[in-house]
């Protein structure tokens, strides 16, 4: 699915674990709750997207454009998130920790990613 246009899309609940979606066009697609484990988003455009809920442990966003989605209550832990455009993006309560784990939140995808490697490193 590299590349593809889902601009508007509603993928809901969604299966796309491991999914290459690397250079996708995702603005205003509406992602919420969607298994997202492990998935590329390298340099995917996601702009506006919805992401609340969305499991996106060990997915990859290096260059990826997330202004103005809403990524509250996501599932980050293991994230691979450089470079990413996240001006105007809503991140509340991003998941931080793995499963079983105790839970632990950040309000913020670089934050997130930084408490990661404080946890496991």
């Amino acid at each position: 699915m590299r590349r593809a246009n889902l601009n508007g899309a509603c993928l809901d609940g969604c299966k796309l674990r491991e999914a290459n979606l690397s250079g996708a066009q995702l603005n205003g697609a509406s992602l919420v709750e969607a298994e997202m484990a492990g998935v590329n988003l390298r340099a995917a455009s996601m702009h506006g997207a919805n992401l609340c809920s969305a499991d996106l442990k060990s997915a990859i966003l290096v260059n990826a454009d997330l202004r103005n989605a809403t990524l509250n209550g996501a599932k980050v832990y293991g994230i691979s998130a450089w470079e990413v455009n996240l001006e105007g993006a809503e991140q509340q309560a991003l998941i931080v920790t793995r499963p079983g784990q105790p839970r632990v939140t950040s309000d913020d995808l670089e934050v997130a990613q930084f408490i990661y490697v404080l946890l496991n490193h």
